[in-house]
């Protein structure tokens, strides 16, 4: 700063932001701001049960000294500079003395040699004794700009005790302290003295790392209250949002609901608030944080700036300790809440309306881009077989988080193929089950949204390897039109070679000759008879008469006419009990005509006689139950039901009753090998049991 603009702004610098007053023994907090000493006594005394004091300026937590002796701060050297050129320019300060007498007298000029002001009496007793020494005084209210800036830049007398001062010329480093000749030549011969220039050149390159790190953490604070003040906004955007939604909803209902439209809007305003708080109190967080961490990077650069070797090594340690408190501050960017709001509706229409709630507001701590996608799926995968993954939906914090808003939406997209349908199972516990079939080797594009945000390494550039398979010899392609498939699943062959195949997501049934002509299709979407809901698993009957189908989504087990395709009769029901079904999936029939159904969601195996009444069930019960049991057959000659236990990843022995005899495979090994068991086949020529399933 420019000693012109220093005059002008000097009143300004030189007052106290605690007392507003000229400031007084002006002393260097740890924070680095500057206040009266007697100040800083007043606050802590008014705070006498608080080891603390607030810095007014930053905020900052000052600890008090014991018995509040500010005294031991350092004086601001600068300041106390400034005071002096206020005197200068006054000619009159409350605190200021003759340097010679001791005495609160008018001052009358300041002699540069001798380092001090005077009044009448001494400057006319000084100018006898020193006037062959050419002392330069210049009187008080006759300075020019030449002597306020040699008045601020003058150097420093040595503090030793010796009679004769000397001009601090060195530094110690053993000392720690800026020393003159005369120390120099009484210690130089055991101590580390340099010049004092040097000395502060070097200080200075550490001054100047110590601001390239506080620039840093200004640019983390400023990221952060960036980040903060763009999250409020999504907040009040996202409830601006959902007070729309919800108002339109309720404007549809009859008056009688008004007053929940009033509760939602409410809900909506105390979590917008909440969050706001929460968010503001962060922001102050932030703003003190750059108060500090500016009014320190502002400190050393106006010392850098005035370049002051003296003030520079007075000062070093004080503003080392403070900038190295500031930089081992952790300064987390990520504002303290999110914009997931919700508004969940209930969208059955019940009796009783008046007393129901018809929706509630939800919020999700949920950050897509800390949630994850783990499993072969997203890593390993072969065209022709299902390819499943894991997403887990995670807070800030990485914990496993869940909301009712948190939708999860999947994309998978071949370079070839184009999109391919995928599923997803919500578990409502943060964790989602996502499968899809890649019909051909390529690359492939698997995208993962949550709430509409990508989540973590999203979208996953996948190259589908060829089947493991070879076929000796394939028919149908991707399509909803005759002999064509959306997703075939259950496959069954005649005496006669014909070939019958199950179209869950055609909800279709299709029947081909050996050779692959399609010979007959029928079924199609619904609950009626005849009519099929996601058909899994199909089997003929021992006459090879009837088409046997997993009618899955609708419960049932329905019996169809090979030849015509016409429905003839059907068995079982939603439920638990006692043939009834939660998602049959794998249905066979033995040599006895029985048939044997695996219960997807009962965990269960039930067996029923050839006109469908429930003879037993098995696998649901005991410390070896079955869980998510996919396929089940029995072999005759050996009287034994085989089960393929998916969810264990095994498969199970059952003697005829279903009492459990043994377990094929390891878990931990099956995992790595099988991940998912999806059917059993006997080559009874082999006499070996065929696991078909994804390695």
């Amino acid at each position: 700063m420019e000693i012109k603009e220093v005059m002008e702004t000097l009143e300004e610098l030189v007052t106290c932001h605690l007392c507003s007053n000229v400031i007084r023994n002006p002393k260097v907090t740890p924070c680095l701001h500057t206040f009266c000493c007697e100040c800083l006594k007043d606050v802590a005394k008014s705070r006498p049960y608080q080891t603390t004091i607030a810095c007014p300026l930053c905020q900052y937590d000052i600890r008090k000294p014991e018995g509040n002796k500010f005294e031991a701060l350092p004086t601001n050297f600068y300041i106390t500079r400034l005071l002096d050129l206020l005197i200068a320019k006054r000619r009159s300060y409350p605190e200021a003395s003759c340097g010679n007498c001791q005495k609160k007298l008018k001052l009358s000029a300041f002699c540069f040699a001798c380092d001090t002001f005077m009044c009448d009496e001494c400057l006319n007793a000084h100018n006898v004794i020193t006037r062959s020494t050419g002392h330069r005084t210049v009187s008080l209210g006759k300075f020019k700009p030449r002597d306020y800036e040699d008045m601020l830049r003058r150097p420093m007398l040595c503090a030793h005790k010796f009679k004769e001062k000397g001009v601090v010329e060195y530094f110690c480093y053993d000392c720690d302290a800026s020393v003159c000749h005369i120390c120099n030549i009484a210690i130089q011969h055991t101590h580390r003295i340099v010049d004092l220039h040097e000395a502060a050149s070097e200080q200075k390159l550490k001054f100047r790392e110590m601001n390239t790190k506080l620039k840093e953490k200004i640019r983390m604070v400023e990221l952060g209250v960036h980040n903060v003040e763009h999250r409020s906004m999504e907040v009040q955007e996202q409830v601006d949002y959902l007070k729309k939604d919800v108002t339109e909803k309720m404007d549809k209902l009859v008056a009688i609901i008004r007053a929940h439209q009033e509760e939602m809007i409410q809900s909506l305003e105390s979590i917008c608030k909440d969050k706001l708080e929460n968010l503001t109190f962060q922001l102050k967080l932030f703003e003190s944080m750059m108060s500090q961490t500016e009014g320190s990077f502002n400190f050393i650069e106006d010392l850098l700036q005035r370049n002051i070797s003296e003030e520079i090594m007075y000062i070093k340690n004080h503003v080392k300790s403070r900038v190295e408190e500031i930089t081992s501050l952790e300064v987390g960017t990520n504002p303290a809440e999110n914009e997931h709001i919700g508004y969940v509706p209930n969208t059955e229409m019940f009796e009783g309306l008046q007393n129901s709630k018809l929706g509630r507001v939800v919020t999700s701590l949920t950050e897509p881009a800390l949630s994850t996608a783990e499993g072969d799926g997203v890593d390993d995968v072969s065209a022709g077989e299902e390819a499943e993954f894991i997403v887990t939906t995670r807070n800030a914090q990485g914990e496993v988080s869940y909301s009712e808003i948190d939708h999860v939406v999947v994309e998978v997209k071949s370079s070839m193929w184009g999109l391919i349908e995928s599923r997803v199972r919500n578990y409502r516990n943060g964790s989602y089950d996502v499968s899809y079939i890649p019909r051909v080797p390529g690359p492939h594009r698997v995208q993962v949204e949550v709430g509409g945000h990508l989540i973590r390494d999203s979208p996953f550039m996948i190259e589908v390897k060829p089947p493991i398979l070879s076929p000796l010899k394939s028919f149908g392609s991707h399509g909803n039109v005759d002999g064509k498939f959306t997703q075939p699943h259950g496959v069954a062959v005649s005496n006669t070679g014909q070939i019958i195949v199950s179209d869950s997501l055609k909800h279709r049934i299709h029947v081909f000759t050996p050779d692959g002509g399609q010979i007959l299709e029928f079924g199609s979407e619904g609950t009626k008879d005849g009519k099929l809901f996601h058909p899994m698993s199909i089997a003929l009957n021992k006459s090879q008469k009837y088409v046997l189908v997993a009618d899955s989504d609708n419960n049932r087990v329905q019996y169809f006419d090979v030849k015509t395709g016409k429905f003839v009769k059907k068995f079982g029901s939603e439920g638990s009990g006692h043939g009834q079904f939660n998602g049959p999936c794998g249905i066979s029939v033995d040599q006895k005509d029985r048939v044997i159904v695996t219960d997807w969601n009962n965990h269960r195996v039930q067996v029923f006689s050839s006109d469908g009444k429930f003879l037993f069930k098995f696998g649901d019960a005991g410390n070896d139950r079955l869980i998510h049991p996919r396929f089940a057959m029995y072999h005759d000659e050996e009287e034994r039901f085989l089960v393929a236990d998916t969810g264990n990843d095994v498969v199970k022995v059952y003697d005829q009753n279903g009492d459990l005899l043994r377990i094929i495979g390891d878990c931990d090994i099956f995992i790595s090998n099988v991940y998912c068991i999806l059917n059993l086949r006997i080559a009874e020529e082999e006499e070996q049991l065929k696991i078909l399933g994804k390695p």
